[in-house]
């Protein structure tokens, strides 16, 4: 319900603008029905769509015979998180790394495509960053007040499934739970999970779960980390937190992510390509990379005379 109230205070803004009628048409309505009619009419030359890999699979589907129909789909993402043990040398940079891969796991209670839900760490450093990362998790990210409900009951279920099979493998619960189950309109709040000891063949690391969940596992080397991280089927975003520079560039190059941010989490210039690879979607928009996806290359060849 959110949603579709701010998209009609949109409409609002648009009309207060003065915007011809035909510029900007907003239609409501749910995925199946709505979305699809719009998606594979042949009316419609180009579609840009944020959501599941499920449902961009099915758009590719149904739009195949479309051959001119451009497609830009951001769709799912198994972050992760890489912590090295030169940005834990001293209490600055450990607040940095700390906040920032809490922030990067935890903010919109996970519900964010470029949540960094997997968590890789030195194994130097292991047992410290797991411990200061729990209680700036307790800290910062409190049920009701920092931390919002999730977004449905269906989707409260989801998670609460994840979590119970995180408890029959023998996962370490650093923090949290699994949730109690709830009737539908009771309140869908999950407190933050931090899980530690999770198989990595598990889907709790393979899937996205798209909550307040995250993994913390220990790596040895460098070029293990990138292994771990680049051993997923999605490639939307990556966060490296290092204090050398060469690693910073060498690591960076090697994962497989659309977007990677150093040292910090969901800045960007509007400028840059915005997207993912494997199946985290095709196509890139932002700046002059939006070109391509919302318009067609003309090329008129005129006579010298």
């Amino acid at each position: 319900m959110c949603h579709i109230l701010t998209t009609a205070v949109l409409t609002g803004v648009f009309r207060s603008a003065q915007i011809p009628p035909g510029v900007i048409n907003i239609v409501f309505g749910d995925g199946p029905t709505t979305g699809a009619a719009l998606a594979i009419s042949p009316h419609i030359s180009g579609v840009s769509f944020t959501g599941g890999t499920s449902t961009g699979i099915a758009l590719r589907q149904a739009t195949a015979h479309q051959i001119g129909k451009h497609l830009s789909l951001e769709l799912g993402g198994k972050n992760p998180t890489l912590v090295f043990r030169d940005a834990f040398q001293d209490i600055t940079e450990q607040t940095s790394a700390i906040r920032t891969a809490a922030n990067a796991a935890f903010q919109n209670q996970g519900e964010i495509c470029l949540c960094g839900s997997r968590i890789y760490v030195e194994e130097s450093i292991f047992d410290a960053f797991v411990q200061e990362f729990v209680v700036y998790v307790k800290k910062a990210f409190v049920v009701g007040k920092t931390v919002g409900a999730v977004v449905s009951k269906q989707h409260y279920d989801k998670v609460r499934e994840y979590l119970s099979l995180a408890a029959e493998q023998s996962a370490v619960f650093q923090l949290g739970k699994v949730p109690k189950e709830v009737g539908r309109g009771e309140g869908y709040w999950i407190d933050p999970v931090v899980l530690t000891g999770v198989p990595l063949d598990s889907r709790v690391m393979k899937d996205e779960i798209f909550g307040p969940v995250v993994t913390i596992t220990p790596f040895r080397s460098e070029e293990k980390a990138v292994e771990l991280a680049n051993d997923s089927e999605y490639g939307l975003a990556a966060i490296v937190l290092t204090t050398d520079g060469a690693r910073m560039r060498r690591v960076s190059e090697q994962l497989q992510a659309g977007m990677i941010w150093v040292n910090g989490w969901l800045q960007r210039q509007l400028g840059t390509p915005f997207g993912g690879m494997k199946a985290s979607g095709t196509g890139r928009e932002g700046g002059e990379h939006s070109r391509d996806v919302f318009t067609v290359v003309r090329t008129v060849h005129l006579p010298a005379y």
